[in-house]
């Protein structure tokens, strides 16, 4: 099972990398294999940040006693369709505009759906260009029912007390273009 899921694994960054070498109309992309144990992202806080209208980000599950989500991948294009969104494997949507409207970005879990560890997004605006101060609204997939943002990275500032359940579509006016950091999680 454990070389299935690298060979899975091996294959999905070898087409992300295609897609950015061969240089697909409309579609940037950026990935790096996982760096050992290190909480921090995979993908360096200096290295280009994709752009386009959609963007789609692969997330490495949390193991016990993290709290940060390495990025595996980072794509984004001016179409959604050409994003080649995986639905077993999406987590979260984010949206810029309230009730699920505007520019989005889909974000999938590499291992599957939630659990009750989850998924930690550090900062929002570090992984794909322009999403720094901008969700409205998002949805959730896959079993990630539980939320909890905050208005600064690290899941720091204001944090939206008592946990969320499920789809929100209005963040609400104190954080409505200020979500920083996410947990997301699942039930036991």
């Amino acid at each position: 099972m454990e070389i299935q899921v690298k060979l899975w694994f091996r294959a999905i960054i070898g087409a992300t990398l295609l897609v950015g070498v061969l240089g697909v109309p409309g579609v940037q992309a950026v990935a790096a294999l996982p760096s050992g144990p290190s909480p921090g992202p995979s993908i360096g806080v200096g290295d280009p940040l994709p752009e386009g209208k959609h963007c789609r980000v692969v997330l490495d599950k949390l193991r016990p006693g993290e709290k940060i989500s390495r990025v595996l991948s980072r794509t984004c294009a001016d179409r959604q369709e050409s994003l080649n969104i995986n639905q077993d494997l999406l987590i979260m949507t984010w949206y810029q505009d309230l009730n699920y409207g505007g520019l989005s970005t889909v974000v999938e879990g590499a291992y599957g759906p939630c659990d009750a560890n989850g998924y930690g997004i550090r900062d929002t605006g570090a992984w794909v260009a322009g999403w720094r101060n901008i969700i409205t609204s998002y949805k959730v997939w896959n079993n990630c029912y539980y939320s909890l943002y905050y208005t600064a990275i690290n899941y720091g500032g204001d944090g939206s007390h008592p946990v969320h359940e499920g789809n929100n579509s209005y963040v609400g006016d104190h954080f409505n273009d200020r979500v920083r950091s996410i947990l997301i999680w699942g039930p036991n």
